[in-house]
């Protein structure tokens, strides 16, 4: 073989391998099943039998995490083991850790698995610290008086504003929606004393 031909079979085994990753990583598995921040608070405290899991670095863990999370490591996420009829939720601070989990799980575990829609940010912005309308319309009263209740549950506080406040995305049914957009993963920090 002359060079030639050796530098186009290698064009094209980089070609495909980079096919292949893209295709693997937004193709069939690129859409899981997702929760929502405040159906997982729920969750959490009415002890649903859940594994939940936070992806990111041990530092960032310990800075601020979900409670009753596990801190695993993407490459020892295939070694957890999973008590039986417990679900799985994996979550990461920007969405792009819990991607490429979702990407290298496997089929069997898929089946039991699901993905915090906007992860720890969510958490963050929805749970602990949300901002809410100072004068809700009617039919959000009930939703508001939960989410005070979970943030309260959970440390947090919320803040309020006089300002339009869209609380549709409390009622997002997330097994329908697409990835969230990767947003920079930053340090999230308790406000207060």
């Amino acid at each position: 073989m002359n060079n030639r031909t050796l530098g186009i079979g290698a064009l094209v085994i980089v070609l495909a391998t980079f096919l292949a990753s893209f295709l693997h990583r937004d193709g069939l598995h690129s859409h899981p099943q997702f929760i929502s921040v405040f159906t997982l608070a729920k969750a959490i405290k009415s002890r649903e039998r859940i594994v939940l899991v936070d992806l990111r670095s041990d530092s960032v863990y310990l800075q601020l995490h979900i409670p009753t999370a596990k801190n695993v490591t993407l490459s020892r996420l295939d070694s957890l083991v999973l008590p039986p009829d417990y679900l799985l939720i994996i979550y990461s601070g920007e969405d792009m850790l819990a991607r490429q989990a979702w990407n290298a799980i496997s089929e069997d575990q898929r089946s039991v698995t699901k993905v915090v829609y906007g992860g720890m940010g969510d958490w963050y912005h929805y749970i602990l610290y949300p901002t809410l309308p100072l004068h809700p319309e009617v039919q959000h009263l009930e939703l508001i008086r939960q989410v005070k209740e979970l943030s309260s549950f959970y440390g947090g506080q919320p803040e309020f504003t006089n300002q339009r406040v869209q609380m549709e995305g409390y009622y997002v049914d997330p097994d329908q929606s697409e990835w969230p957009e990767i947003m920079a993963d930053h340090a999230f920090v308790r406000k207060g004393c």
